[in-house]
């Protein structure tokens, strides 16, 4: 996803996706620098930028909110620095972080959101773009920058779930005041849809997409067989959803200065994946917590009525890229 200024606002001056072959990146990890940079060389070479924002995986690294004794703003850093060993369980001095300091509630302390990676795993993503020939200009947990595209400025102080449903795996993303504060992965997506379809109905993985595209799980006379392929899988989801969401409200409770925060607004589901036909009125239902797909440009173009042309179910799976290029501007 590229961005342009223009004398009438942002525009996308470019955008498209492709499919890594099997292997290359495995939970995460690039496996091969170099065939993952020629791919990039090859599938990017037309496209004018040198520059690029990376989304680091989310199974990879650690987000902590802690709270401690207030400093000065010059001082702050190294006291971060010196609480890592704590919350992170990665060496410190094999870690790389960012934080933020979160808006205050207390006059004699500050709540500071630490975000931690492996250095060792930033300096493969480097390694990968130079190699490829491209600038990395920033680096950041995929679940921020799908919170700066999904959630609307307006509800940014709220308590929002993102679910994030990939083709190899689904992640949960817990924001508040703006900022992603728990995140969690399952290796669920739409490849264990498609197996579920695939052994219901003896059909390819092609025969199984177009299924899951035509029916999903709605509850139509044609579909039936669908819903019913699909609906332990669902309510597995539903379960892992739930889990996460008794796990997120406990900490809240117990925390005096958040426990009136538990309850959460919205459910967003956003990611390839995320268009399965009656799943939002399902989950809406099951979790009595609204659930919906979102407009992920409404940060891009919050003053524009012109949108990409995107069609609706097709930029569901640019809601990562869209953020890391509002990051980067």
């Amino acid at each position: 996803m590229q961005f342009e200024k223009t004398s009438g606002g942002r525009r996308v001056r470019a955008f498209g996706s492709g499919v890594l072959p099997e292997g290359l990146v495995q939970s995460g990890v690039i496996t091969d620098t170099s065939k993952v940079a020629s791919l990039l060389k090859e599938q990017l070479a037309d496209k004018k930028f040198r520059y690029a924002a990376l989304a680091l995986p989310e199974e990879k690294g650690f987000v902590r909110s802690i709270r401690m004794p207030r400093v000065a703003p010059e001082e702050l850093r190294e006291a971060v620095a010196l609480q890592l060993e704590e919350y992170v369980p990665l060496p410190p001095e094999e870690t790389s972080f960012v934080y933020h300091v979160l808006p205050e509630t207390d006059t004699n302390s500050i709540d500071v959101l630490i975000a931690a990676y492996p250095t060792q795993l930033i300096a493969l993503y480097r390694d990968t773009m130079d190699q490829a020939g491209f600038i990395s200009v920033s680096l950041e947990m995929e679940s921020q920058a799908i919170a700066r595209s999904v959630i609307p400025v307006i509800e940014e102080k709220d308590a929002i779930l993102v679910i994030d449903i990939g083709l190899t795996r689904t992640s949960f993303l817990f924001a508040k005041n703006g900022y992603t504060q728990l995140t969690s992965t399952i290796p669920i997506g739409g490849s264990t849809i498609h197996e579920s379809i695939m052994k219901t109905f003896h059909v390819s993985e092609a025969e199984a997409e177009q299924l899951k595209k035509d029916y999903g799980i709605g509850r139509t006379k044609e579909g039936k067989r669908v819903h019913n392929a699909l609906l332990p899988l669902i309510i597995s989801i539903q379960g892992e959803i739930q889990r996460r969401v008794e796990f997120w409200q406990e900490n809240m409770r117990q925390d005096k200065k958040t426990q009136g925060t538990a309850q959460l607004n919205r459910i967003y589901l956003c990611g390839r994946e995320a268009n399965l036909i009656g799943l939002p009125q399902y989950l809406s239902a099951q979790l009595q917590t609204p659930v919906s797909l979102p407009n992920v440009w409404i940060n891009a173009f919050p003053n524009q009525y012109i949108v990409p042309e995107i069609e609706f179910r097709d930029s569901l799976g640019y809601a990562t890229s869209i953020g890391l290029a509002l990051g980067a501007e």
